[in-house]
């Protein structure tokens, strides 16, 4: 999901943290040891206490003292439309005539789902035989304990012409090459094309050709879902090579002198810590790419030297994407130790990566600490390939401890929802949060919303017709088709990565972190509204994906487990309350600790693997 969905870390689950218990039967974290190259490395997950955190003020912070930092909020039903499964991690439907529902699980089958029926007995197609081997690591980062794991089948999305060209697009991990076991590199991340058979009725795995690559130096932050756009054209969220803090092996240099690295501000050497727009209808096939360059694409051109591909960046793995009906591009962005976030994006934007996490700085020396004096640039460097761009703040965040409670550790990527079925929901942005637990272990994922400022109109995306201009690609994405690094891409480990422009100037406005102690509180009028949906109280899952039918309404992808075992995942849509299951009737959210009249201790150091770290 997060990464582990990826979640995610799951996303950023954080692998990038061990849980220990001393003597006393106390949860603590161990702190970061980097080993050597064949060694496994463990990130304390630093969570800070309610007092290492500055309150969230204004109207809504105080409207949610005492309960959380999620106020309550609508109450909704579920019902199961599947089970069976291992770990799903996205959710598809095709333009087509029939009513199914395509269901990718961690494992690498990818399942198809009707209403009346539940999940098929066979997989619509399994890439299993092609992907890296779960619990297998090359890296140097990697999840000493071998359960846990972000890899696996993580995307899947159809060709806007499926009904009649039979065209679909997994997005998985291989295993890496000869020469990238060499590096000590992990992975490869492909996005492949596959086509179905003439009835539609299942993939053929024989028909695949790699549309593009990602070498991946870490196991973890792969990212996930991947969609089409209004535009017609492919975009694909690419977590930021893994490990932590953005200045790991692979991890090449940035302008950000302060931080020492890393991919999310590059925009030069490779793909890694990116959205990426592709048009899959535009390769030339012919010893080049397998797709086109948008010619809107805001780096492209021969006179830019940014890479075509890129769309936005400043991610660290960017957990969750979706598209509303007016063409606004979300994407969830799971954080390393203190805030999860998500954001609306748009062309050329600039998310902040490593430079920032959420709208605080970060600091590769303590990441898990917030400085009240901190200091960090509001602007990229006013030079090319940067310009001047200001590093965006997100629609919402959240912290992973507010007021001494665990809140989360990795943000899931939902969709607005568009339908009127539940009226408390229209037009409100539903997102996770993949489980409250800071030890990963129990399933106490959480169904959230945000509501949009009035003014919240169009924008996001290129809302241009579908097969739009565009030029045949060159294979710059950070390797060639057989995912070696190549030469200039910053791939290669070691001091010998070329200098980008901008490097030793710095970048543009300087501002203090919001959410210090002198400020008050984090500046909540940029933020949009949140809540927490109150589901019935058997809603006890890790929350690994959502999903959206061609209808417009909601399903969530859970398990029971906090890794890719087992066959506790399911497939289920929200519905009005009192459909489906009961609301827990006191206004508590599903998963919440009830509260017996004592106090419960919190821990202000926990480790925790986390998904999508």
């Amino acid at each position: 999901m997060p990464s582990d969905s990826q979640p995610s870390d799951r996303s950023e689950e954080r692998a990038d943290e061990y849980t220990d218990e001393d003597d006393g039967g106390r949860w603590t974290t161990s702190r970061r040891r980097v080993l050597g190259a064949a060694a496994a490395t463990g990130v304390g997950a630093g969570i800070a206490s309610s007092g290492d955190l500055a309150p969230f003020g204004g109207a809504s912070a105080s409207a949610q003292q005492g309960t959380g930092f999620f106020e309550p909020g609508a109450e909704v039903g579920y019902e199961v439309v599947a089970e069976g499964m291992t770990a799903p991690t996205d959710f598809a439907v095709a333009d087509e005539d029939e009513e199914r529902y395509f269901v990718a699980d961690q494992t690498g089958e990818l399942w198809v789902v009707t209403p009346d029926e539940g999940r098929q007995e066979e997989p619509f197609i399994d890439v299993s035989d092609r992907m890296i081997t779960l619990g297998e690591f090359f890296g140097q980062y990697a999840d000493r304990s071998g359960d846990y794991d972000e890899r696996g089948l993580l995307g899947v999305e159809f060709h806007p012409d499926f009904q009649e060209n039979g065209r679909f697009y997994l997005h998985y991990s291989a295993p890496p090459s000869d020469e990238l076991q060499e590096m000590n590199w992990d992975h490869i991340e492909v996005v492949s094309e596959f086509q179905a058979d003439d009835d539609l009725g299942s993939g053929d795995p024989e028909s695949e050709t790699q549309i593009i690559t990602f070498p991946s130096p870490q196991y973890n932050h792969d990212a996930g879902p991947i969609a089409f756009g209004p535009d017609g054209y492919l975009y694909i969220p690419m977590g930021d090579g893994g490990g932590a803090n953005d200045d790991m092996l692979g991890h090449v240099d940035d302008w950000y002198d302060a931080n020492g690295g890393g991919n999310g501000q590059d925009v030069e050497s490779n793909l890694l810590g990116d959205v990426v727009r592709i048009d899959v209808d535009g390769g030339d096939g012919d010893g080049g790419a397998n797709y086109g360059i948008p010619e809107d694409n805001p780096f492209a051109g021969a006179d830019n030297p940014g890479l075509d591909e890129i769309y936005a960046y400043g991610f660290r793995n960017p957990f969750g994407i979706s598209f509303d009906g007016e063409g606004n591009l979300f994407v969830a962005d799971a954080g390393q130790d203190l805030w999860e976030e998500a954001n609306v994006v748009e062309a050329g934007g600039n998310y902040g990566w490593n430079v920032k996490e959420g709208t605080h700085c970060f600091s590769t020396e303590n990441p898990s600490q917030v400085d009240p004096n901190a200091q960090c640039p509001d602007t990229a460097p006013d030079e090319p390939p940067y310009d001047g761009a200001p590093l965006r703040d997100p629609i919402v965040e959240y912290p992973h401890v507010y007021q001494g409670e665990f809140e989360g550790i990795v943000i899931v990527g939902g969709h607005r929802y568009e339908n009127d079925t539940i009226p408390d929901l229209e037009g409100k942005y539903v997102f996770g949060e993949w489980t409250r637990d800071p030890r990963r272990s129990e399933p106490q994922g959480r169904v959230l919303a945000a509501t949009p400022p009035e003014d919240f109109g169009e924008g996001g995306a290129a809302t241009t017709p579908g097969g739009g201009d565009a030029t045949p690609g060159t294979p710059t994405g950070g390797a060639g088709m057989d995912g070696t690094p190549e030469d200039g891409m910053g791939a290669t480990p070691g001091d010998g990565t070329e200098t980008p422009p901008g490097k030793t100037t710095p970048g543009g406005d300087v501002t203090r972190t919001p959410g210090s102690a002198d400020e008050g509180e984090v500046p909540r009028e940029r933020l949009w509204e949140m809540e927490e949906l109150v589901l019935p109280e058997d809603f006890e899952y890790f929350v690994r994906m959502f999903g959206r039918d061609n209808d417009g309404e909601l399903y969530v992808l859970v398990n029971e487990e906090g890794v890719p075992q087992g066959d506790t995942g399911r497939v289920v849509r929200l519905v009005p309350p009192g459909e489906g299951g009961t609301p827990s009737g006191d206004g508590t959210p599903a998963g919440t600790p009830e509260e017996d009249g004592t106090e419960t201790e919190t821990e202000t150091e926990t480790e925790t693997e986390t998904p999508e770290e």
